[in-house]
Formats: C-alpha cells, sequence, structure tokens
C-alpha cells in the first residue's frame, strides 16, 4: 500500500464517519422532536381527562341546558354567586380548550370535541364575548372556534328559556 492509498482511505472513512455523524444528529434532533410532540399531547389529554372530572362533578355547568340562567341578570337560580361560578367554568374550559388546540394538531376528532364542549355555552359566549374583557382576550385566541361554536350551538341547542 502506497502512502497516496493509506491518505485516499483516510480520507474516505472521514468523509464516512461524518456522514454517519451527521445522520446520527438528524435522528437524535427527530426523535427529540417526536417525543416532545408526543409528551404535549398526553399533556393534552391529561387536562382534557381533568375537566371531563369537572364536568361529572359539575354537570349543570359542563351542559348548561338544564340550569335556571339568566344572562340578562347574569344569575343562576336567581344567585349571582352561581353565576360567577359558572364563570370561572368557563375559564377552565376555555384554558383547557386552549391549551389541548395548542398541544395537538388544530385538526381531527379532538379539535370538534373542543367545539362541541364550547357549543354546549354558545348562549353565553355569544352574549358576553365582545363585553366581558377576559372573554375579549379569549375570542382573539380563539375567534374560529368560538364562531364555529356559535353556530354550531345554535343548530343543535336552539334557546329554550329567557335569557
Amino acid at each position: 500500500m502506497w502512502p497516496s492509498d493509506i491518505v485516499y482511505l483516510q480520507t474516505i472513512f472521514s468523509i464516512v464517519f461524518y456522514v454517519f455523524g451527521i445522520g446520527a444528529a438528524i435522528v437524535a434532533f427527530a426523535s427529540l422532536r417526536a417525543n416532545r410532540q408526543n409528551q404535549r399531547e398526553a399533556n393534552a389529554r391529561r387536562a382534557y381527562l381533568d375537566y371531563a372530572r369537572l364536568g361529572i362533578e359539575y354537570p349543570e355547568f359542563a351542559f348548561p341546558r338544564h340550569l335556571e340562567i339568566n344572562l340578562e341578570k347574569q344569575t343562576i337560580k336567581e344567585s349571582r354567586l352561581e353565576f360567577e361560578r359558572y364563570e370561572w367554568f368557563i375559564s377552565i374550559l376555555l384554558g383547557t380548550v386552549r391549551f389541548f388546540l395548542e398541544s395537538t394538531s388544530r385538526k381531527g376528532m379532538w379539535r370538534k370535541m373542543m367545539i362541541l364542549q364550547l357549543a354546549y355555552h354558545w348562549e353565553y359566549l355569544d352574549k358576553y364575548r365582545n363585553e366581558k374583557e377576559y372573554l375579549k382576550q379569549w375570542a382573539l385566541e380563539l375567534k374560529s372556534e368560538f364562531n364555529e361554536a356559535i353556530a354550531l350551538g345554535k343548530r343543535l341547542y336552539p334557546p329554550n328559556r329567557t335569557t
């Protein structure tokens, strides 16, 4: 073997080594990215399950069709405090929706589930999204989801009481 052959082989091995190194770095990056996305989706599912537990604990707030709610007076069963509790429930729902949509694809079945959760509250969202400060902020973040949920809610759950 001549010295020039050794230099040639060293050059080939160096190139192969660098190619494998770059390939390993790409694989590591892709793995980290996939792991991060899986973690976010797992956290989103956990947040949804926490919200679902809250809905079991307060079913009248989760699906307010049977509440004696008066949106004009901002009362539930003539109670202002109950209405405020409902608004805190809505805040939790909106945080869950935002977190879920941010952590998962904004398409598909889970997005539809989030829209449906909002649709249960369409009357409240429709009435106050341009009045209450916290809803104004959420409406900026979730404008298309609000619009879609309100339209769906009007179609599926027409008003059945004086609000």
